[in-house]
């Protein structure tokens, strides 16, 4: 273990025993008058990007962890950059990315806000049109207060929350925090078992996210569970959450990813609401554009602005 992670895990433990100590002991008396009004004030959601899941979900709410669960390239990363670019536009956001470096959750960025193939931006063969598009997007997805770090920067807990604490250092307030994705973050100690390490990052988050006061979203990689089973059209379930049951415990909401290309019409992501603490399960179709790097409520799809489909994801 490094003196840094040594250094962070201290202050962590510091402030834990702070909180604690100025909590004291308080009977339901001392905070229920505060509850009783509190339920005159409609309730605090950021919504997501899409209609159709704040339907179910509202949004995400201060203190909440959310999860979204996918097999590999299913879109969960997309989802993640817009849940980003949309919650930057009122709060500092976080975006800790373990599988990519930050130029490419970049390049995702401007794909989604610009309409520009991610291939072109993948491969630099920028057409006229796509740098007329880039400079129309660019100023605004510079000013916002995103901060993406990768995995040479953060890669355990105790990194996070120092890189956290430097981002409220800069913008005056904790930011929110999504991590893609939670089976790669590593620990400095070791476990005795993957299961208690993904399970210890797991908790880590939701702590992190009722201390801090802010919505946290963690990625999840799903296990091949789902792909084995007959008759159920190989759609995720709960279970199959990779590596920790205590994921699913430790969530507010759990979003199952599944995306099955349909011929002749655009394709559709479905996002299963597994789980929700805050309201009812269920699911929502969102229109597919990989290409683009985004995905898309029905409501703001348009068929005659839809373009030819791509491959990417």
């Amino acid at each position: 273990m490094s003196a840094s992670d040594v250094t962070e895990l201290a202050r962590d433990a510091f402030d834990q025993i702070e909180d604690a100590a100025s909590r004291g002991v308080e009977s339901i008396g001392d905070w229920f008058m505060d509850f009783a009004e509190s339920l005159t004030e409609k309730p605090s959601y950021t919504p997501t990007p899409w209609h159709d899941l704040n339907q179910l979900i509202f949004g995400v709410r201060d203190g909440g962890m959310y999860v979204i669960a996918a097999r590999p390239g299913d879109g969960k990363s997309i989802m993640a950059v817009q849940i980003a670019l949309a919650l930057a536009k009122e709060r500092p956001v976080l975006f800790v990315s373990l599988e990519m470096n930050r130029e490419e959750i970049g390049a995702r960025a401007i794909a989604s806000l610009g309409q520009i193939f991610i291939g072109s931006l993948n491969k630099h063969q920028l057409t006229d049109s796509d740098w007329k598009a880039f400079a129309a997007h660019r100023s605004a997805l510079e000013a916002l207060p995103l901060v993406i770090v990768d995995s040479s920067e953060v890669s355990t807990i105790p990194q996070l929350k120092a890189k956290a604490r430097a981002v409220r250092r800069k913008y005056k307030r904790n930011p929110v925090v999504i991590v893609d994705y939670l089976q790669l973050l590593s620990s400095p100690v070791k476990a005795e078992s993957r299961q208690v390490e993904v399970a210890g990052f797991s908790r880590a988050l939701k702590l992190a996210a009722q201390q801090w006061k802010v919505p946290v979203l963690a990625l999840s990689q799903l296990n091949r569970g789902n792909t084995q089973r007959k008759g159920k059209g190989a759609e995720p379930q709960l279970s199959d959450l990779r590596e920790s049951g205590a994921i699913e415990q430790d969530a507010d909401a759990v979003l199952l990813l599944h995306r099955k290309p349909v011929a002749g019409s655009a394709d559709e992501l479905k996002v299963i609401v597994a789980k929700n603490r805050q309201g009812q399960q269920g699911e929502v179709s969102l229109v597919w554009q990989g290409q683009f790097s985004r995905v898309l409520s029905k409501y703001d799809a348009r068929e005659d602005l839809m373009p030819e489909k791509g491959t990417y994801s």
